[in-house]
């Protein structure tokens, strides 16, 4: 079921907001230097907000600080390369795990179990 048929169900009138919030979790290496790469391909939290924000439900999608998330990023420069010949879903996916850190798309943090292992946990919040 799609994002609109959910708000549809849930009478959510075209200027409510809905805080949504999504994280996941993989077990990573954290001595490693690209344990966070690892997270972001193993988890899908970044394909769940590509999801989202290529809803084409008219749906605004803000980050935690009440901005534009799609906007930012076209602003930003980081849609200029889509071809519009693939899906871009897939290319915000891949946009948005690039780009976590730089443009704060993502909450990123890791438990660290032992001298070597540890939970990265990627999250969401729009």
């Amino acid at each position: 079921m799609g994002i609109k048929n959910t708000l549809r169900e849930l009478s959510v009138a075209e200027d409510d907001y809905v805080y949504l919030n999504y994280t996941d979790s993989a077990s990573v290496w954290h001595v490693s230097d690209d344990y966070v790469d690892t997270a972001l391909a193993e988890t899908d939290t970044a394909e769940r907000l590509a999801g989202l924000l290529a809803c084409p439900a008219n749906v605004t999608v803000l980050s935690r600080y009440d901005e534009d998330i799609l906007a930012n990023m076209r602003d930003e420069g980081l849609l200029e390369d889509y071809d519009r010949e693939g899906w871009f879903e897939d290319y915000l996916t891949e946009k948005i795990q690039e780009e976590a850190y730089q443009y704060d798309l993502l909450t990123i943090s890791t438990e660290r179990h032992d001298h070597k292992r540890g939970t990265c946990e990627i999250s969401s919040n729009v």
